[in-house]
């Protein structure tokens, strides 16, 4: 009986190495996930930043044009 409990409590260890390796990549699989999805959010901010300056500038020219058309009138 005593070698059957050890037996049991054997592969009750061997599982919980099991689980609690499963819970580490978990986490790290999770952890780059946020991080990998945070960058792109980032770089995609980025992006819309430089989007909109170059709309900026656009906006700008054109109000300049008008002005200069204004004048010339």
């Amino acid at each position: 009986m005593e070698d059957f409990i050890e037996s049991i409590h054997e592969e009750l260890i061997k599982y919980d190495n099991y689980l609690q390796n499963d819970l580490n990549e978990f986490n790290e699989k999770l952890n780059l996930t946020r991080k990998n999805l945070f960058n792109y959010i980032d770089r995609q901010i980025e992006l819309l930043k430089k989007i909109k300056e170059e709309y900026k500038r656009e906006f700008n020219y054109l109000d300049e044009e008008n002005k200069n058309y204004e004048s010339f009138y």
